[in-house]
């Protein structure tokens, strides 16, 4: 009986060392890709397009101490503004903006002019067919004063950035 078992086991370590074997074979016969550092990179063999257009709602934004509240036309226009100015409207001249339309804006701040941090957004619905205006204001409120920086806002229709606008805050 033990030369049986004896027998099994040396069939065993046999069917082992050749399963092993074969794998390592099998890795060193596998190219290997190697990616040379120097090399250029080749252009992409496909076009890449835009996702998404910008649907031309907004043709321009200009920002504003007053409006006209009847149809949101600039009356003075300003794209500096002082820290005790009461009101600042970003107006946006719309081009055939179907009722419906969801216009919004993020409206961002820095100190110096660089790195813009997010600072608030709000949106607003298209009610008026025809509608040549549509205006964002921020509105002092009591003695607050405004905070001296560079401001930008960036305005979407329907989720796609149409256009942007800076306008700066000072003493």
């Amino acid at each position: 009986m033990r030369r049986g078992f004896a027998h099994i086991v040396l069939i065993v370590v046999v069917a082992a060392v050749l399963a092993v074997g074969g794998y390592f074979v099998y890795q060193r016969l596998t190219p290997v890709k190697v990616i040379n550092p120097t090399a250029k990179p080749s252009a992409p063999a496909v076009t890449i397009t835009q996702r998404s257009k910008a649907p031309g709602v907004i043709t321009q934004i200009t920002m504003a101490k007053t409006i006209d509240p009847a149809t949101s036309k600039p009356v003075v226009m300003a794209s500096k503004i002082t820290t005790t100015d009461p009101s600042v409207y970003a107006v946006l001249t719309l081009n055939k903006a179907p009722v419906g339309t969801k216009i919004e804006y993020i409206r961002y701040y820095s100190k110096d002019g660089n790195n813009f941090k997010p600072l608030d957004h709000k949106s607003l619905t298209i009610a008026k067919a025809n509608a040549q205006y549509a205006a964002f204001n921020w509105n002092l409120v009591g003695n607050a004063k405004r905070v001296p920086g560079s401001y930008l806002v960036k305005t979407y229709t329907n989720g796609r950035f149409e256009k942007a606008v800076t306008y700066t805050v000072s003493i």
